[in-house]
């Protein structure tokens, strides 16, 4: 019985008493394209940013009276300025 108590407290003993850090999460951007209801100013979009983690980026290019048909088809060349940063 003794054994088996030293056995078991070696055991304890060499495990780690905290978990092995995760590895860096990669950092990420976030293109908002909407209407008024998205702006920073009027809409969800400064919400948005406040929510994401530290990694992410948001970058709002909504603009108050954008509607579908200002909005080109998928597979098209976005005409909203490239995200830099």
């Amino acid at each position: 019985m003794p054994f088996r108590l030293a056995a078991i407290a070696a055991m304890l003993v060499s495990v780690p008493l905290h978990a092995a850090e995760p590895a860096p999460l990669k950092p990420i951007r976030v293109i908002l394209v909407g209407d008024s209801t998205v702006t920073d100013t009027a809409g969800w979009g400064t919400g948005l940013a406040t929510l994401v983690r530290p990694e992410a980026t948001v970058v709002n290019h909504a603009r108050g009276g954008a509607s579908t048909s200002a909005t080109p088809p998928p597979g098209s060349a976005p005409r909203y300025p490239p995200a830099t940063g």
